[in-house]
């Protein structure tokens, strides 16, 4: 390109300080624990028509990649988390079902949810001759006991 070389070394310093960032620290003082991180920043300026944009375009590029690469990630992150927290949801609304069933009398479908509960134990299932449940449901380790 017809430009100067500096805008290009401008913009390239300035790439590299961006993808370096909180990772490198200066430590001034050599019994001390205090840490500067550096900031750097950059202008190129020239005369319209003189290249600014084009050359930082071109020299900019790869951080431009990384980031759309890193936001791709984000997006296959963000619909991964959202279908296991509709699946989440489904799995509680059928925990739910299942302990309504549960109250109403079957044992066996109580035991069953017990076991899927996570970090906590179904202690007393007491049924008394007209079909009245009580249950009673601890965390592991409230009560000191493990």
């Amino acid at each position: 390109m017809q430009c100067p070389v500096d805008f290009a070394a401008v913009g390239a310093l300035v790439m590299v300080a961006a993808i370096v960032g909180r990772k490198i620290g200066i430590r001034p003082m050599k019994n001390n624990d205090w840490t500067v991180i550096p900031n750097l920043w950059g202008a190129v300026v020239g005369n319209s028509g003189i290249m600014k944009s084009p050359t930082l375009n071109v020299v900019l590029s790869p951080i431009k990649k990384l980031q759309a690469l890193a936001f791709e990630d984000f997006n296959n992150a963000q619909a991964e988390y959202e279908t296991n927290a509709e699946l989440l949801r489904l799995q509680k609304s059928v925990d739910k079902s299942k302990a309504r069933k549960a109250l109403t009398g079957d044992v066996a479908a109580l035991r069953e949810l017990g076991d899927r509960l996570d970090g906590r134990a179904v202690q007393e299932i007491e049924a008394s001759e007209d079909k009245n449940i009580t249950i009673e449901i601890v965390k592991f380790g409230e009560d000191g006991k493990d």
